[in-house]
């Protein structure tokens, strides 16, 4: 059964616009209201129940985050333009993602945005030149890539009242997250090892020698590969792996997802990181993107 989640729309909107990233298995919400005029006053903005890591922007400055019933309440004075960002999974049911936006009042423009998984691909491909395709509902306005996510746009013009969009995507996700490469590196490992083991107690059964079998010594790990996390504390050793599992750069927000760190202890490690030279970050548009510097 698919998941339903509802965003309700409580004032008059120039502007809305709902970014939806899947990182794993979770999504990153990015919510950019602007009001048609300043508001002022308690406003009600619906969150889904598993809501977390929640961050509020009133117009450019950041503000804390109070729920009251299942809703975020913000204070509006004489604000025009609010941001929230979320983490949640209500709107994944294994790899399809389904949300209902519902209007409450006016909106000019509406922009929804969905991100699938780096090397993720539709469950039915899109047909050259055209944007249709079964896993999409309704079909996109537009269609992209930024070399490692496909990323759809859907846009509607003068909402009014109790109108809404729904949007699905059918995906089936690109490669083994982290943990299941891991998982399969230690049951190979397991594997080779009981091989081995096995192999050398049936040899020393059948076939005696007087001769005592010398164990070639085995190849150390050149001193490259040991060299950047030599120094590292364990919370500076796992974004770095994780960089290398991401070919060597990562969006900042993916890995505060993946590592589940606050913003600021993120922010101190990557700092930390960056002064050593060990990593540097680049602003592309509104994201922070870091990269593992080569050795």
């Amino acid at each position: 059964m698919l998941l339903l989640a509802s965003v309700v729309f409580a004032r008059p909107y120039d502007s809305y616009t709902a970014d939806f990233t899947i990182v794993e298995r979770k999504i990153v919400a990015n919510i950019r209201l602007v009001f048609t005029n300043e508001e002022t006053g308690d406003f009600y903005f619906s969150l889904p129940e598993d809501a977390n890591t929640i961050d509020l922007y009133l117009d450019t400055s950041a503000a804390e985050p109070v729920r009251e019933n299942g809703n975020l309440k913000i204070g509006l004075r004489s604000t025009r333009e609010v941001g929230i960002t979320y983490v949640t999974k209500e709107f994944l049911d294994r790899n399809n993602f389904l949300v209902n936006l519902r209007a409450a009042d006016a909106i000019k423009n509406l922009t929804v945005q969905v991100t699938l998984p780096e090397k993720a691909t539709l469950r039915k491909p899109i047909v050259e030149g055209d944007i249709t395709s079964g896993s999409l509902h309704p079909k996109p306005d537009l269609a992209l890539t930024d070399g490692r996510s496909m990323i759809f746009v859907w846009k509607k013009y003068d909402l009014g009242k109790d109108e809404e969009l729904s949007v699905f995507v059918q995906y089936r996700p690109g490669g083994p997250t982290i943990w299941a490469v891991i998982w399969v590196l230690v049951a190979a490992l397991l594997i080779y090892l009981g091989y081995n083991y096995l192999k050398e107690w049936r040899f020393k059964e059948l076939i005696p020698t007087g001769k005592k079998r010398v164990k070639k010594p085995e190849p150390e790990k050149p001193e490259k590969e040991l060299d950047i996390l030599k120094h590292l504390k364990e919370d500076e050793q796992q974004i770095i792996r994780i960089l290398e599992q991401k070919e060597g750069s990562c969006e900042q927000g993916t890995l505060r997802i993946i590592t589940d760190f606050s913003k600021a202890h993120l922010s101190r490690l990557l700092m930390e990181l960056e002064s050593r030279k060990i990593i540097h970050k680049e602003k592309k548009g509104k994201k922070n993107i870091v990269y593992l510097k080569k050795s």
